[in-house]
């Protein structure tokens, strides 16, 4: 190929895979990523939006090492009426522990699961007097640490009409409980909807990677600029995000707390490779705009690593610290 022909030629693979990037982000915000209606269509399935009481606090426990409040022992009376649901009770007034409970209907569901997203920061779930479930370590003092974000399917047991439901949560965030609506269900239901609404994002999510590993090989052959490698991080970056908001990856990789550090990664550097294409394809701009804005991302990226490093060591030693969370607020800020 001569000299005039391979430029040409690389110019127009740019062009190309610039474009190509802009189709799968566009393909991928067509996505519907939450997922929030899982039980549309389901004909084995009931919400459970009425009925929610809440109690601030934690509850005392026996001498067997139970909760007391799980027994339906207690004062009755100082159970209130959730009136909206989901949503975070009144009057929390600095409590990092929340109780919520709700009677289950009188109906028959084949192997019931319950059925919700997103518990904050961590819950013990108690079907009556005996712990069905839990996310995240709470200890005897209420406390907890951060674990991640995910779904969660609790079973329980088939017998399970007119038994109390439990949740006991702790959180030191500026929210606790849940935030996402909760379904009983059956598991076969709960697997129909997970496969039916959320294949779309997960084989769309794997294109991403397989389209960056080719990215990856092409730079590595020389065939291709560095853009391409820009390229690469782009589509590994587009792979985590799409892949954090959906269920199917729990049942390979099951670490909440890991998908979160690396959906957070994934956000920091998404902008430094999206820009370091653009400069390698186009230059660097009015007044080298694009170089300095590339620049300046990259150095918070590179901050956020240290960060999220002691995150992730403090995390290994059983250690409470929001360093995770202080900088998703940051970031958020310089992004608008």
């Amino acid at each position: 190929m001569e000299p005039n022909q391979q430029i040409y030629f690389h110019r127009a693979t740019k062009y190309f895979c610039f474009i190509s990037i802009s189709f799968l982000f566009f393909l991928g915000g067509c996505l519907n990523v939450d997922q929030g209606h899982v039980a549309k269509g389901s004909i084995e399935s009931i919400e459970l939006s009425k009925g929610w009481e809440y109690q601030w606090g934690d509850s005392p426990w026996d001498s067997e090492g139970r909760p007391v409040w799980s027994l339906g022992q207690g004062d009755d009376t100082q159970w209130k009426r959730l009136k909206s649901f989901p949503s975070q009770p009144p009057d929390r007034d600095g409590a990092v522990n929340l109780w919520l409970r709700i009677r289950l209907p009188d109906i028959d569901i084949d192997s019931p699961v319950i059925v919700t997203k997103n518990i904050i920061l961590c819950a013990d779930v108690y079907l009556n007097d005996r712990k069905v479930y839990n996310f995240g370590t709470i200890n005897k003092a209420g406390n907890c640490r951060y674990s991640g974000l995910k779904w969660h399917a609790i079973a329980i047991d088939q017998d399970f009409k007119n038994k109390t439901l439990y949740f006991r949560f702790a959180s030191d965030f500026y929210y606790i409980g849940l935030n996402k609506r909760v379904f009983l269900k059956s598991y076969s239901s709960f697997i129909d909807d997970i496969m039916r609404n959320e294949i779309d994002a997960f084989v769309i999510g794997f294109l991403f990677l397989f389209v960056g590993i080719f990215f990856i090989y092409v730079y590595l052959r020389q065939i291709a600029s560095t853009a391409f490698l820009y390229f690469s991080f782009t589509l590994f970056c587009l792979f985590i995000y799409v892949l954090y908001y959906t269920h199917l990856k729990n049942f390979y990789i099951d670490y909440p707390y890991a998908w979160s550090i690396l959906w957070a990664c994934s956000i920091y550097f998404l902008p430094c490779s999206l820009l370091g294409a653009y400069l390698h394809i186009f230059g660097p701009g009015r007044r080298s705009i694009i170089k300095w804005l590339f620049r300046v991302h990259l150095v918070y990226a590179a901050v956020f690593c240290v960060f999220i490093s002691i995150e992730i060591g403090f995390y290994l030693l059983s250690k409470q610290v929001d360093l995770l969370f202080i900088h998703m607020y940051l970031r958020f800020i310089l992004l608008i």
